[in-house]
């Protein structure tokens, strides 16, 4: 498999794409198929028909991304190309839900994946109105076989100040709002991991009255609105994003495990909303990092996946906007450090959330603050 990466600003969808065309030579032009990541500000309804006219083909998928990957640059305006040519017997098809809240969304999209578990599926996702994190946990359930190892992704990430936040999907000539689309490569060798870098401390608090993403009181009746106040208060600032430095860390019952991270998004008079859900039940102790830290976490990752796949021929990387706050200016670090350890193509963008297995392997999870990595290399 050969792999390129492409990327161009322009003030029009078209002039952008058309900047990368001029850049292309007719080997890539002929790719097998392409992904866009693409910035929400361009008009949404005309992504599929502009790339069909400047590009001549329908064998791509395309998505909304505030911050995408260039291979170690973060392009953060414009359109930023991942082409994909087989050498060998790899293949690559899709599988798209337009709709997740249609009655046979999960049985159809378990179905899928059961059937095909020789194959490695990238996700990528609407926000889904917020529900695509409770549709992604209910479709682990459904899932029969282990180990969970060949599922990764995230969700589109759009402008949050907008009327309407833009996490659109472009594919087969439609534009997917309220759903997903897996790309299926066949005949491919895969490796994974997923890098987390924050460091749980101090008291374990459990979680006692919650309903989906919003968190209302914790161990005996204490309020989580008051206790997130009162952090702020300490900062000494009213911005919330201040709080992504000391996530949840989400334990094992069984045996005190970091399984993945919570997130605050807002703060209410008698709730704190996450950017995934939390159960009655659930266990979480506040966590910590640097940006050093994080760096640290993700050559740690790096250097576990890649003992597991040398030599990828392309790497895709998820990596949550929270995370994107929390290293600073060490943004660019993180891609750069993983760009030395694979020597290879990277795809990806600061995502609205991650998708992929847990720290077992037995389960699909959504993550906040995460940074998910795939490598792949044609049979």
């Amino acid at each position: 498999m050969k792999t390129n990466i492409y990327g161009a600003s322009a003030v029009s969808l078209k002039g952008a794409l058309e900047k990368i065309k001029g850049e292309m030579t007719p080997e890539w032009m002929g790719a097998d198929f392409f992904i866009f990541a693409i910035n929400p500000d361009y008009e949404m309804e005309t992504v599929n028909e502009t790339i069909r006219n400047v590009f001549g083909t329908d064998r791509f998928l395309a998505f909304c991304a505030i911050d995408s990957f260039e291979n170690s640059k973060i392009a953060q305006k414009g359109v930023t190309l991942c082409c994909i040519k087989f050498e060998r017997e790899g293949k690559l098809t899709s599988f798209y839900i337009e709709n997740i809240d249609a009655h046979d969304a999960l049985e159809e999209t378990a179905g899928y994946l059961n059937t095909h578990q020789d194959r490695f599926h990238v996700v990528l996702a609407g926000l889904c109105g917020g529900n695509i994190a409770s549709f992604i946990e209910k479709l682990s359930c459904l899932l029969t076989y282990e180990p969970i190892e060949n599922i990764v992704g995230g969700v589109a990430s759009g402008n949050l100040e907008a009327e309407e936040v833009h996490t659109f999907l472009f594919i087969d000539g439609k534009i997917i709002k309220n759903g997903f689309v897996l790309i299926s490569f066949e005949n491919v060798r895969y490796a994974m991991d997923v890098a987390l870098g924050f460091k749980p401390y101090g008291i374990t608090y459990e979680v006692r009255k919650a309903d989906g993403v919003k968190l209302y009181t914790v161990d005996e009746g204490k309020s989580a609105s008051y206790m997130a106040s009162k952090m702020l208060e300490h900062v000494g600032v009213e911005d919330v994003r201040y709080l992504w430095y000391v996530p949840f860390s989400m334990l094992s019952a069984k045996n005190g495990y970091v399984k993945s991270l919570r997130t605050i998004a807002s703060i209410h008079e008698t709730y704190v909303e996450l950017f995934a859900p939390v159960k009655n039940g659930d266990f979480f102790k506040l966590s910590f990092a640097t940006p050093e830290d994080l760096i640290e976490e993700d050559k740690r990752t790096a250097r576990r996946a890649v003992q597991k796949l040398p030599n990828p021929e392309i790497v895709f990387d998820f990596s949550c906007v929270a995370r994107q706050y929390v290293l600073e200016e060490k943004q660019a670090e993180e891609l750069r450090s993983f760009i030395d350890i694979f020597r290879s193509n990277l795809f990806g963008l600061f995502t609205f959330g991650e998708i992929g297995p847990d720290k077992m392997y037995k389960k699909l999870t959504f993550y906040n603050e995460t940074s998910l990595i795939a490598l792949l290399r044609e049979k």
